[in-house]
């Protein structure tokens, strides 16, 4: 009888070991943290030293045209949202990108060969 019942559990225990190894993986849920803002940027940038009233022109009808109906759906069918906004907006921005990125590379120990 004892080894009936050893037997039984050296059975189970390996159909639990079979289909726990059958899970697809993962097989819990993953939490990812990024230090930045998820997706990348399309972005406009002027050359030095170009008329004030030409870049603020241009950035106007370039957040006019990403405001209309045709382009919102898209960029959403793209899975994308537009942004827009300001050049002095997209400096700062440029800016944070720098500074997130230089700490990175400084933490990671790259270095330019």
């Amino acid at each position: 009888m004892q080894r009936i019942i050893t037997c039984l559990a050296a059975i189970m225990c390996a159909i639990a070991a079979a289909t726990a190894g059958g899970q697809p993986y993962p097989n819990k849920a993953i939490r990812i943290v990024a230090p930045f803002a998820p997706g990348g940027g399309t972005d406009l940038i002027a050359p030095k030293g170009l008329p004030r009233p030409i870049l603020d022109r241009v950035n106007s009808e370039l957040n006019k045209a990403l405001q209309t109906k045709e382009m919102t759906d898209r960029l959403a069918g793209d899975g994308v949202s537009a942004a827009g906004g300001t050049s002095e907006q997209f400096a700062a921005l440029i800016k944070k990108d720098i500074e997130v990125w230089r700490n990175v590379v400084q933490k990671a120990g790259v270095k330019a060969e």
